[in-house]
């Protein structure tokens, strides 16, 4: 379920990556992921974080998972440069999936976060019935040395729903389509090297526009 080599980090925070189901039929209503850090595990401690999936994604469609489909968990407000320990479950009404493996990711320090941080610029961003369109200078700002790669990244706004996330291809301009009209959406621009290392640009909002059909 969690796609290991996408995953990444940054001092504060660890991008977790899943896989979403390939069968038409597998309704996903949310993860719970479990954590804890070093010290927590050695005391056979551990905290919980729910992510609900938005009513209009809970079925996915059948094929394999490709970067516009994935599912990102972010965790935020960790303490940098320590070790994390993390598992996810999927849940319905039906119950919970199998324990996915448990995978290990230590915060970066101050001094390793080297990567150019993404700004969304959000008085240039545009709003529409069933669409938004995000700008963003950051994709095109870095260098090549830098192979980074660029993600959209989008929710209703919600403190606990997922987010889902979209390749940027170094354009200056992401429009987000099949939205719900009149509903709030969070935006953020993840910069991600092949090394795992991560840096989330500042969090817009933004709301689609009333159909005239409401």
């Amino acid at each position: 379920m969690i796609d290991v080599p996408k995953c990444s980090r940054s001092p504060n925070s660890v991008v977790i990556v899943l896989n979403p189901p390939t069968l038409e039929y597998d309704v996903i209503d949310g993860y719970k992921v479990y954590y804890c850090s070093e010290e927590q595990k050695a005391r056979g401690e551990q905290d919980t974080m729910t992510f609900k999936t938005p009513q209009e994604e809970r079925k996915y469609s059948r094929g394999p998972p490709t970067n516009g489909n994935a599912v990102c968990l972010i965790h935020s407000n960790l303490n940098s440069n320590t070790t994390y320990y993390f598992c996810v479950r999927a849940y319905n009404a039906a119950g919970e999936s199998e324990m996915s493996e448990i995978i290990n990711c230590m915060t970066l320090s101050d001094t390793d976060s080297t990567l150019t941080v993404p700004e969304i610029t959000d008085h240039l961003c545009r709003t529409y019935t069933y669409s938004i369109q995000v700008y963003s200078s950051s994709p095109v700002d870095v260098t090549r040395e830098d192979d980074l790669s660029h993600y959209l990244l989008y929710r209703e706004s919600s403190d606990d729903k997922i987010w889902k996330s979209v390749s940027m291809y170094g354009r200056l301009d992401h429009r987000v389509f099949g939205l719900e009209s009149d509903t709030s959406y969070d935006f953020v621009v993840m910069a991600c090297s092949k090394m795992g290392k991560c840096q989330v640009s500042n969090t817009v909002t933004l709301r689609t526009e009333r159909s005239a059909y409401n």
